[in-house]
């Protein structure tokens, strides 16, 4: 996760991006971190995970599991968001490290702006 060392190649850009995403094996997911590890950042992934598509997909970056969420079920969804605080919580020295935060969607800006408070980070959140 965050602080350690990409390994294998020059990167062009050093840092870590904590990236908060909806569905870690959603293609906009998967690109905009491929984006991001091609450019020589370290991603630590605080991702849902939505039983859709890619069922067999593994994230290649380091990830924290967040839980399950469906489309539209936006009570249940309101209650996985709770739910993944306190992972956001033992996970606050990762986030510290990290040099931005990044969400995909609204619902990922709030709980990133969490992670932001636990871990007393100064580090811009991009939406």
């Amino acid at each position: 996760m965050c602080g350690s060392e990409a390994g294998g190649r020059e990167p062009s850009l050093q840092g870590c991006v904590a990236f908060f995403g909806h569905d870690w094996a959603e293609s906009t997911v998967v690109k905009r971190i491929r984006a991001f590890t091609g450019l020589g950042l370290r991603v630590a992934g605080f991702n849902f995970r939505r039983d859709k598509f890619a069922k067999d997909f593994t994230p290649f970056w380091d990830n924290v599991h967040l839980g399950i969420t469906a489309d539209r079920a936006y009570g249940r969804r309101l209650l996985a968001l709770l739910g993944a605080l306190p992972q956001l919580w033992r996970h606050r020295k990762t986030l510290r490290r990290a040099d931005f935060f990044y969400a995909r969607n609204i619902d990922m800006a709030a709980l990133a702006l969490a992670g932001k408070v636990f871990s007393r980070s100064a580090a811009p959140l991009v939406y």
